[in-house]
């Protein structure tokens, strides 16, 4: 048997020759296939408690995503202020407690609605402060010559810890309770938090006492209308296109007698395109040029989800869903790269804490409008098909401006490789 050389290992994955960011996605990926097994098992047990109600299973996603909106350019300043890795640990060990609170309601038979929506606030915390801190330690970390390579494996690192969470929930919950599920998230979130202790950094905040309002961070986005079409982009894909994901729950009676097994397979595929996603801009490399590929690709993800809300057959949702996540995996790592590239590194935090308001703040609250849309009039099929047809539109006027000023390069500031954290 073949083995694959570490030479062209590092070749082919560039971010992996540092030390650090190889201990990094180590703790990362167990981490991630707990989240996946805590989201199907929370959403089923939401659609439990619920009876079903697709507004009430969206309000939860809503709930632990709302600290985003309240909260991510505050969260960008601490990621710019605070030592990152430090910022990082303390989120592990909160979405841990968390994770093993939920668990304990659920082992004494005493869980109810409010109870899973306020841990999921708590929850929506941690994830509020951890983004804009990751993303910046990593690109820290690896330099601008890695970037790319760092943002494609972080999305699939995260997309394929969900298609083996989702594929062990599915096992798990037809033996064990709910309360299993979230024991075991919370015990990984603990095993990332000891990995990224042992990094010893050294690097300095660049925090420079300067007081930017978001007012002034908004201004500097329009500035640049490259940097402006990357951001209405991002809106677009998340609140109206990906506010299927919380409403999953919703769509899986609606395939199947199976409702625990068909929400499984729902989001196994979803992690599935999404990590096939990432790696096809790991294996393009550099000829992935941002300002070329983007307006191309960026039209699969409401395209399918559109033929996903109207198809009605499991297969055909299972491969719409797959090829959505598949485009948009791609897109989001070239976008999330774009974006950084253009940040000057004193505010790298803070524009990265305003993509986690657009991205995870926004795509909940479209969920919430679907769903309560489905409840009262036109049904979860139908609410989620304008949705994905209004995002088609926006992406079509990001296309023109993305292709219009692909040859700006007035705002891009120079970013210099950075040391090496060493373990």
């Amino acid at each position: 048997m073949k083995t694959i050389p570490v030479s062209y290992l590092f070749q082919r994955l560039p971010a992996l020759r540092h030390p650090s960011y190889r201990l990094i996605c180590i703790g990362r990926f167990p981490s991630v296939v707990g989240m996946g097994i805590h989201a199907v098992s929370q959403g089923l047990l939401v659609s439990e408690l619920s009876n079903g109600s697709a507004g009430l299973i969206a309000s939860v996603t809503l709930c632990m995503f709302l600290p985003t909106l309240l909260f991510a350019f505050e969260a960008g300043k601490v990621a710019d202020r605070f030592p990152k890795r430090r910022t990082l640990i303390g989120c592990q060990l909160g979405s841990a407690a968390s994770s093993l609170l939920l668990a304990g309601l659920c082992f004494a038979g005493t869980v109810v609605y409010w109870h899973v929506c306020a841990i999921a606030f708590s929850t929506g915390l941690m994830i509020v402060l951890d983004t804009p801190a990751r993303d910046t330690y990593v690109a820290e970390t690896v330099g601008r010559q890695s970037l790319q390579n760092s943002q494609a494996l972080e999305l699939g690192i995260r997309s394929g810890g969900l298609i083996v969470g989702s594929l062990i929930a599915g096992l798990m919950l037809l033996k064990l309770e709910y309360a299993w599920a979230f024991f075991v998230n919370g015990i990984a979130f603990i095993f990332q938090a000891l990995l990224l202790a042992r990094v010893r950094d050294s690097r300095r905040s660049v925090w420079n006492g300067e007081r930017v309002r978001l007012r002034d961070l908004a201004g500097t986005v329009r500035s640049s209308p490259r940097l402006l079409a990357l951001f209405i982009l991002a809106f677009a894909l998340y609140f109206f296109s990906t506010a299927y994901v919380p409403l999953l729950p919703a769509f899986a009676p609606l395939l199947g007698d199976n409702e625990k097994l068909i929400l499984s397979w729902l989001y196994t595929s979803m992690g599935i395109g999404a990590f096939l996603g990432p790696v096809l801009v790991i294996l393009a490399g550099r000829t992935a040029i941002p300002s070329k590929v983007i307006p191309i690709v960026m039209f699969g993800h409401p395209l399918f989800i559109l033929i996903f809300s109207l198809s009605g057959t499991l297969t055909l949702s299972l491969v719409a869903v797959a090829a959505a996540t598949l485009s948009g995996g791609a897109t989001m790592a070239l976008v999330r790269t774009s974006i950084l590239e253009l940040s000057p590194r004193s505010l790298r935090g803070r524009i990265m804490g305003l993509l986690t308001w657009i991205v995870s703040g926004w795509m909940p609250v479209g969920g919430f409008v679907v769903g309560w849309l489905a409840d009262g009039l036109l049904g979860v099929g139908r609410a989620m098909a304008i949705f994905a047809g209004m995002a088609l539109v926006i992406c079509g006027i990001c296309g023109v401006l993305l292709k219009r000023y692909s040859r700006d390069a007035s705002v891009r500031p120079n970013m210099t490789t950075e040391p090496e954290v060493k373990i």
